[in-house]
């Protein structure tokens, strides 16, 4: 029965009527491995950033379900890292044959819940060790059977699109996303078109993605501020090293920009690191979404703060005489300071009040031995000190 005729006899009264044509069409798109139109190479919308997996509350993954079903599942969980946030919100959206994906209607279906997941009673492991966004359902969800009276797939002959739906997961405003996409079949609808029963399929991803390792090695566990230390990340998935990058981070900060992995799995990146207990840990995101993200093991490494090395003696430049300034060279230094400071001293004794870089010889200071002692400082780095050569002060 075509769906134009399902119009015509609910408009009749009909108490309920079953869409079985949809079952061909679903038989069609359901393939794991063929994306839909707009998942395919090429016309990828760039805000879609991963995929998800749907979990019911044992841990075992959805991939099917009642559309009046809520919520449609008990977790629904990012592939991509996504540790800049703490919140996540699922949203149905209806694809449209000529729309960029970006731009189809769609609405809210969940509240925004926390994540991670903390591990605990109940709570499946696959869920609380995910690295990307969870959303947690409840039954006040909206089902995918309501959001069909919001926003229907009208499209009734674009190979795809009919009865095509996708779910998303956002943690934020700028547009990103994770996403799965399904079709609905077998749908019933009541004598006012309201949809009262049905099945949704998942098409794409593939029911579970290839799961992937990464593992990490660092260079050394002991450091300086001023050493670099070589991070490497070996990362393979499904007796293959898929194409992907590598984001290193630094107790959850990330460090640079994520680094591309070769074609042995490996991507290597060579930091200086901050004084303190550096908590590394590497996450991989593979390029096709048919692969999982995967996350290493941490590593510490223990840094202090290395010295500023003196290289070339401060010294002082005037005639050192009363009244004559004498103004201080610093020197060089190793690296180079960002700041300097001074005292003066008069015979090995500090003289009150002089910390600038000039100071005047007054005729108190007549006959004495005049010298400056310099204080290196840059951020990360024990300050460097060294004094100048006294010089005796003449009338």
């Amino acid at each position: 029965m075509n769906r134009r005729l399902t119009r015509s006899f609910a408009s009749m009264g009909a108490a309920t009527l079953l869409f079985s044509g949809a079952a061909t069409i679903l038989a069609s798109q359901a393939g794991a491995d063929t994306p839909p139109p707009w998942e395919a190479s090429g016309t990828k919308d760039t805000n879609e950033v991963g995929t998800l997996a749907l979990y019911d509350a044992s841990g075992n993954q959805v991939t099917t379900g009642s559309v009046t079903d809520a919520p449609i599942a008990k977790y629904m969980v990012g592939s991509t890292a996504d540790t800049a946030h703490t919140k996540a919100t699922a949203y149905l959206y209806t694809p449209k044959t000529g729309v960029a994906a970006g731009a189809w209607s769609g609405e809210q279906i969940s509240l925004s819940t926390t994540y991670p997941v903390p591990a605990g009673a109940g709570v499946p492991a696959v869920v609380s060790s995910a690295d990307g966004p969870v959303v947690t359902g409840g039954a006040t969800d909206e089902t995918i059977a309501t959001y069909m009276g919001d926003f229907p797939n009208t499209d009734t002959s674009t190979p795809g699109y009919v009865d095509a739906f996708q779910l998303r997961v956002k943690t934020s405003t700028d547009g990103t996303y994770q996403s799965l996409d399904f079709v609905v079949s077998g749908i019933t609808k009541d004598g006012d078109g309201t949809v009262t029963g049905g099945t949704w399929t998942q098409t794409y991803p593939g029911a579970s993605p290839t799961a992937t390792t990464t593992a990490l090695a660092v260079s050394r566990t002991t450091a300086t501020t001023a050493d670099e230390v070589t991070l490497t990340a070996t990362t393979g998935g499904g007796g293959t090293h898929p194409a992907g990058s590598v984001q290193f981070s630094d107790n959850g900060g990330n460090l640079g920009a994520a680094v591309a992995v070769n074609g042995s799995g490996v991507a290597t990146l060579v930091q200086k690191l901050p004084a303190g207990s550096n908590v590394i840990k590497a996450t991989f995101t593979p390029t096709d979404s048919s692969f999982a993200s995967s996350s290493s093991s941490t590593k510490t490494v223990t840094v202090t703060k290395a010295r500023i090395n003196n290289l070339k003696h401060p010294k002082l430049k005037g005639k050192h005489k009363v009244g004559e300034p004498e103004k201080v060279k610093p020197g060089k230094w190793s690296p180079k300071p960002t700041k300097f400071k001074f005292k003066w001293y008069l015979d090995g004794k500090k003289i009150k009040g002089a910390k600038q870089k000039t100071y005047t010889p007054t005729k108190k200071d007549k006959g004495g031995k005049l010298s400056c002692k310099v204080t290196a400082k840059r951020a990360g780095y024990k300050s460097g000190k060294a004094t100048t050569k006294a010089v005796k002060i003449k009338k």
